[in-house]
């Protein structure tokens, strides 16, 4: 700021005018000073507030509330819980159920089971065969059929249990294994094929003779 000097004049007068026109002058010229002097006291002191503005940001954001602390270990704590709950959940969906699966114990069945390779009748022990025959075109044959078989040597009872597009079962209770042979003297007009031999089961094809 440039301070217009005043005219030699005036300073030596002794009018009081004068004199306090340079008194407003001089009084204006030090608050000026003032002013300039408060604005270099503000901008020296700025940086130091800065400075303590940012320390004090530093601490309170390294700085925990204790219930907030708290209330997130809480919140950790039930999320864990809710992840292990969903994977859980989730291997029982994938993993397939376990059936534990029980033959009852009241099951029937009309063919007696099949025995060991080993296995063989006694003599004199009841025995049980299911007689399956192809090819039987009337009730007739399958009389025949059921006549042959009950005649034959330790055999108890012959029971038909079926006729059925040709197919004939007859169940043969006795005393001795049934086998193919004592079909040999039966339909001796027809051929014979042996389809399964064992133990409890004979199954038997009848054919025409060409």
């Amino acid at each position: 700021m440039t301070i217009r000097p005043t005219e030699p004049a005036l300073s030596e007068s002794d009018d009081p005018a004068v004199l306090r026109e340079l008194l407003r002058q001089a009084q204006e010229q030090l608050r000026q000073y003032a002013g300039f002097e408060q604005v270099m006291t503000d901008n020296a002191a700025r940086p130091e507030s800065l400075l303590a503005e940012a320390s004090r940001v530093r601490t309170a954001s390294t700085t925990t509330d204790p219930d907030i602390a708290s209330a997130l270990d809480s919140l950790r704590v039930h999320l864990a819980d809710a992840v292990s709950a969903l994977d859980d959940l989730q291997g029982k969906i994938t993993a397939p159920p376990s059936i534990n699966y029980s033959e009852p114990d009241n099951v029937t069945s009309d063919l007696p089971p099949e025995p060991a390779e080993t296995e063989a009748p006694t003599v004199g022990q009841s025995t049980r065969t299911d007689v399956l025959i192809h090819n039987i075109g009337s009730p007739a044959l399958a009389r025949s059929a059921q006549a042959h078989l009950a005649s034959q040597l330790g055999v108890t009872r012959a029971d038909v249990r079926e006729l059925a597009e040709g197919l004939l079962r007859i169940t043969v209770e006795g005393h001795a294994a049934l086998t193919s042979a004592a079909f040999a003297d039966w339909e001796t007009e027809r051929s014979r094929t042996v389809l399964t031999e064992r133990l409890g089961i004979l199954e038997i094809e009848l054919t025409e003779t060409s």
